[in-house]
């Protein structure tokens, strides 16, 4: 399977003499390699017959490692890698699709936007009763906003993270013509609405995960570094 945390710890396991008598839960103990001191014997030592034999038997019936495995990728989690780690690494399997159907959202809204700004340019060119230096004001206003909408339109489509954004952050708003906020909110709405269904579709997928049980059997089960502790 690839997973050896076997490696990090030692069975202390109750030697019987019946050669035939496998080892169950209650006569063995798990201890950490710190707990152990390396003494060299006396006199030479050998492994019992059917050690390995025992050692395999016993392993293979213990719960395998849990991993995980994306449905939407086809992947499972690598070697200690954890739950959340592979969660970013599922999401970074997702993100060049992720990224395409922001550019293309970008595009379709930066020239909404454009024509926007064109429009609310041309009615106050066209709104009557105005000094020049009331529609300058105005003009130099609207300029303004439409730049501050161009900078958030950038920082939105330039993360390539999981995000949601509500039609507040734009702050898209142009209160000395209360008339041009029903043009500017609905734009504003059909980018979040779009926006928070390709994050959210994002998400979902990236999280489209289950945990797996690696299957255990004696064959697979090697034996190394083998010791001799003693009490």
């Amino acid at each position: 399977s690839g997973y050896d945390e076997s490696q990090y710890f030692v069975f202390l396991g109750d030697w019987l003499e019946d050669p035939n008598l496998q080892w169950t839960r209650d006569m063995v103990r798990e201890i950490s390699l710190d707990e152990l001191e390396r003494i060299d014997p006396l006199e030479a030592v050998a492994w019992p017959e059917r050690a390995e034999d025992l050692m395999g038997n016993y392993v293979s019936k213990l719960p395998g490692p849990q991993i995980w495995y994306s449905r939407e990728l086809g992947i499972y989690s690598k070697r200690r890698e954890s739950s959340e780690e592979f969660l970013m690494r599922c999401r970074e399997g997702l993100i060049v699709e992720r990224s395409q159907r922001m550019r293309n959202l970008s595009e379709l809204v930066f020239h909404r936007f454009l024509k926007l700004e064109r429009k609310l340019h041309d009615f106050l060119a066209k709104e009557e009763g105005l000094e020049s230096g009331q529609r300058l004001s105005l003009e130099v206003d609207l300029k303004r906003l439409f730049s501050i909408g161009r900078e958030s339109l950038s920082h939105m489509f330039l993360g390539d993270y999981f995000q949601l954004v509500e039609v507040e952050e734009l702050e898209w708003e142009f209160p000395r013509r209360p008339e041009f906020q029903e043009y500017l909110h609905a734009l504003a709405s059909d980018l979040v609405r779009a926006y928070n269904v390709i994050s959210l579709n994002y998400e979902k997928r990236a999280k489209d995960i289950e945990s797996y049980d690696v299957p255990m059997g004696s064959v697979q089960v090697e034996t190394l570094n083998r010791g001799i502790v003693w009490t």
